[in-house]
């Protein structure tokens, strides 16, 4: 199984089993293609159409094998008409047929923001939904891919991307520039559903676009209305700009704001066990010796750190291994609520507590020996927990990785229910 397997393994189970079955994993549609070209190509899509139209039967099918199929679906064969252009430089317009599309896409990859099925009509209000809800997932998915040149199809897509990987629903990437998304160029371009006659002007403004000519998706009379943007050159932009559409501002705030979240941490850092330190010493900690502070690391150096202080490791987990360095350092918040569970195979018990405090990183704690810097304060509510006593929905994201969300929902239920955690729970906001 390779990593993006095994993120979609996590990511299936955070969905109900009832709506499970339509879940589209994509990414990479040829690994040995992919990997040989000049530039590798990501498509950054909405959500995949496989629901109450002619493409039912691929319905909850892995995109990776639908897309070697040579189907005459308008979106693979512009998709087919774009890759060639991007990274053979063909400019000529022409309608290719299925095979010809089919087997320019084998040499690129596909990303849809929202897994789930939908139909042929676009429900953006369910997408932004679903795609902000698994933002993290998403972000996972993308070092795994490893693109060098990222394209957003349509103008909701670049701006619902732009929000996920900024982690800012206030963000607005340019729709009529290319920018950047750390060291990644994004090209913006029309979704390529579009009909022949509008497919041919969307390639020729992906042609000028991709030269660096600015040329708006919007139509004239939208532009003379629109005041022109100036050009952003990384994904990182501070400026605030208004909700995204499909959101009204109490949802996204709720979205935003939706704490304490749930997280469920394995504690085994450096491969020891490690429960009897976290509860004593009050913290939770993960692995990965050597690495030194994570905090003086951005995305893209602390990658590099990874391959260098962990050479050659069987199966090239460092996308995965990345993901959880960042969770731990900058997803979890002060406040949120963290089970502590060994493998299941581990009949020990699990231990529930609220994160008090920061990332911090203890040098006294680094080096093989120890093998656990990277730290997180914690005041603990429920130490010896059975496992058969938690939450179903909990209870079953177990099985998942080193540090991973749960419903945290659930947990605050659970928590709530229980009597002696809820006075713990009290207690502890009545010290702060």
């Amino acid at each position: 199984m390779n990593d993006l397997d095994e993120l979609f393994d996590r990511w299936e189970q955070t969905y109900p089993e009832t709506v499970r079955k339509g879940f589209h994993r994509d990414g990479v549609i040829d690994e040995g293609l992919y990997r040989k070209q000049t530039h590798q190509i990501l498509f950054v899509l909405l959500e995949p159409n496989s629901r109450g139209g002619a493409y039912d039967k691929y319905y909850g099918e892995d995109l990776r094998r639908v897309f070697r199929i040579p189907l005459r679906k308008q979106v693979n064969l512009n998709l087919g008409l774009w890759t060639r252009y991007l990274l053979d430089g063909v400019e000529h317009f022409e309608r290719l047929g299925g095979e010809q599309a089919r087997d320019q896409i084998r040499r690129v990859a596909i990303m849809n923001l929202k897994k789930l099925a939908g139909s042929g009509t676009a429900d953006y209000m369910s997408i932004s939904q679903h795609a902000w809800q698994d933002r993290e997932f998403l972000r996972e998915e993308l070092p795994l891919i490893d693109p060098t040149l990222i394209v957003t199809c349509g103008a909701r897509a670049n701006r619902l991307f732009g929000q996920i990987v900024q982690d800012d629903l206030r963000a607005s990437p340019p729709g009529e520039h290319t920018w950047r998304c750390n060291q990644t160029v994004v090209l913006p371009a029309n979704h390529p559903s579009l009909r022949p006659k509008s497919a041919e002007e969307a390639f020729k403004r992906l042609i000028l676009r991709r030269k660096g000519d600015v040329v708006p998706m919007t139509s004239a009379a939208n532009r003379k209305k629109s005041p022109k943007r100036s050009r952003v050159e990384a994904c990182d932009s501070q400026k605030q700009v208004p909700l995204m559409t499909g959101l009204t501002r109490s949802e996204a705030s709720r979205s935003i704001q939706e704490r304490p979240a749930g997280w469920i941490l394995r504690p085994y850092p450096h491969n020891r066990y490690r429960l009897d330190e976290f509860l004593r010493e009050k913290f939770i900690a993960i692995g990965w010796p050597n690495l030194g502070d994570l905090s003086t690391y951005d995305r893209e150096s602390l990658l590099a750190r990874l391959r260098e202080t962990y050479p050659n490791w069987p199966g090239q987990p460092y996308g995965n291994w990345l993901g959880t360095l960042l969770r731990f350092r900058d997803d979890i918040h002060e406040g949120d609520l963290v089970v502590v569970a060994p493998k299941v195979s581990d009949a020990r018990t699990v231990a529930i507590g609220e994160v008090s405090g920061p990332y911090r990183y203890e040098l006294e704690l680094d080096g093989e020996r120890q093998g656990y810097p990277h730290l997180r304060p914690v005041r603990w509510f429920v130490t010896h927990l059975p496992r058969q006593d938690l939450p179903a929905r909990v209870a079953a994201s177990l099985t998942q990785g080193t540090l991973h969300r749960t419903d945290s929902r659930v947990l605050r239920d659970f928590s709530k229910s229980n009597r002696w955690i809820s006075a713990r729970l009290e207690e502890a906001a009545g010290e702060t």
